[in-house]
């Protein structure tokens, strides 16, 4: 269990797995407001649909990534999910936010698609909030 929450609350380094060109969709909104506020670290937007998204180059897979950044938000569809969190502890990415939905609010086959999700966090030693997280803000 990782207990190094410094990387996951104050990340040098976020990828955003699913970013999206409109900044106003749930995609594209963590590269918007974190542009917008100013956020100090590296910015990786992940997709592999676009070359470029607001102004920054987008990258066409976490693999294509110059280093293993702190955070990944997953912002994928849960089919897609487990994939991507099993590149992120390839890539030795310590933590991630999963954003995506579907999973054991819906029962069933969602339920276990979550405990894949949980298998291969233990797996990879990722620490994660989510699935359904719609992110976090620190208010100091």
């Amino acid at each position: 269990m990782r207990t190094d929450l410094e990387r996951f609350f104050t990340p040098r380094a976020i990828a955003i797995i699913g970013a999206s060109q409109d900044l106003n969709t749930i995609s594209g909104q963590p590269l918007k407001f974190l542009q917008m506020h100013g956020y100090p670290g590296r910015l990786y937007p992940v997709n592999p649909r676009y070359r470029e998204i607001n102004g920054g180059k987008c990258y066409p897979a976490l693999a294509e990534l110059p280093e293993a950044p702190d955070l990944a938000l997953i912002l994928v569809n849960a089919s897609r999910v487990a994939e991507v969190l099993r590149q992120c502890g390839e890539k030795g990415v310590p933590y991630a936010i999963v954003f995506s939905s579907g999973f054991s609010e819906v029962g069933g086959k969602g339920v276990a698609m979550q405990q894949e999700l949980i298998e291969i966090a233990r797996r990879y030693d990722i620490g994660i909030a989510g699935p359904n997280c719609q992110g976090m803000i620190n208010v100091a």
